[in-house]
């Protein structure tokens, strides 16, 4: 992406210069243009430059509280096959996308982790703008597999909501 943005300033920055134009002869004796040197084009670039990411501020305190608290609830719920209390604690936006049979069916087909978790620990929490989080979670099912998985946090009337999810990566954990 980074690529064909340089590679789009450059034509654009190339389209500025000046081509050769003719210039009037003021007195009127030659018709052909002036001979001036074409500027010659900067060499291409040789890599892409490295832009730094923006770094979003670390969750304070109680939005890390807060996003822990909502995660905890909903891994209690599935742990008692409470689908619909973890339905709940979903976003308004999410649960518009999809109904609990379809919810249900993600989670047991594609997080078992989540589905049965046996421990869970905020691996990072960054705050996106007020009312927005994101947090890195990592989820021990009770599989012996750690899943680590990206949480989009939204801040709604009755708390902070999970707005999706997904799977970062996974490992077996030894077990005693």
């Amino acid at each position: 992406m980074m690529a064909v943005a340089a590679m789009a300033a450059a034509a654009l920055l190339a389209g500025c210069s000046a081509a050769p134009q003719a210039t009037p002869d003021p007195v009127g004796t030659s018709s052909t243009p002036a001979s001036t040197p074409a500027p010659s084009a900067p060499p291409p670039p040789t890599a892409e430059p490295v832009v730094p990411e923006p770094v979003l501020p670390e969750c304070g305190a109680a939005v890390e509280e807060g996003v822990d608290g909502t995660v905890a609830a909903q891994l209690a719920a599935f742990a008692a096959g409470d689908y619909r209390a973890a339905f709940r604690l979903a976003s308004e936006s999410f649960r518009a996308s999809t109904d609990l049979t379809g919810f249900r069916a993600v989670i047991l087909e594609g997080y078992p982790e989540v589905a049965a978790a046996a421990d869970h620990r905020i691996v990072e929490c960054r705050e996106q703008g007020p009312g927005r989080a994101i947090a890195v979670v990592a989820v021990t099912g009770q599989n012996g597999v750690t899943a680590q998985l990206g949480y989009r946090f939204v801040l709604e009337p009755l708390g902070w909501r999970i707005d999706g999810a997904s799977t970062l990566g996974t490992e077996a954990v030894q077990t005693a």
